[in-house]
């Protein structure tokens, strides 16, 4: 993809040609790139495009935008719908986040708390039970041995 645009830099425009884009960056490549860690403003038709400089070496960079880059508006020319209609993040009213009392926040707590408390328990219970278990097999294993050879008798014949 090679699409021509115009890149606001240090107070003045400059021709760039944009060669691989993604939602959030993209490749660009002119004259004298920009330095790592530059604001850039590109321009192509009503698509506006500001991020910054990741990388920069022999004529090309590569930007992050700052907002995603509407691929649709770059590739034809005219801004997507959402776009036009307002769609743009820092336009739209926000919400407030549904608020909670103090003590729905302490009982949340003390519930998670209590559900890690016994998380804990259950694994310290079953590791001491694994363990115990494991010493009585090993204690308990020679003496049984010995009285199953016992009770099994001398070979026949002898």
């Amino acid at each position: 993809m090679h699409i021509p645009a115009r890149m606001r830099r240090d107070g003045g425009w400059h021709d760039v040609t944009i060669c691989n884009v993604s939602s959030r960056g993209l490749m660009a490549k002119c004259w004298a790139a920009p330095n790592r860690g530059d604001i850039v403003e590109l321009r192509h038709g009503s698509t506006c495009i500001v991020g910054q400089v990741r990388w920069s070496g022999g004529g090309r960079f590569g930007l992050r935008s700052q907002d995603r880059i509407d691929l649709r508006g770059l590739l034809t020319g005219r801004p997507a719908a959402a776009v036009t209609e307002g769609g743009d993040r820092r336009a739209r009213t926000r919400t407030a986040a549904p608020s909670r009392s103090a003590e729905e926040i302490a009982e949340h707590s003390r519930r998670l708390a209590r559900l890690f408390d016994w998380c804990v328990v259950t694994v310290v219970v079953m590791g001491v039970g694994l363990l115990v278990a494991d010493i009585a097999g090993r204690t308990l294993g020679a003496p049984l041995a010995q009285a199953r050879a016992a009770l099994e008798g001398p070979p026949p014949g002898d």
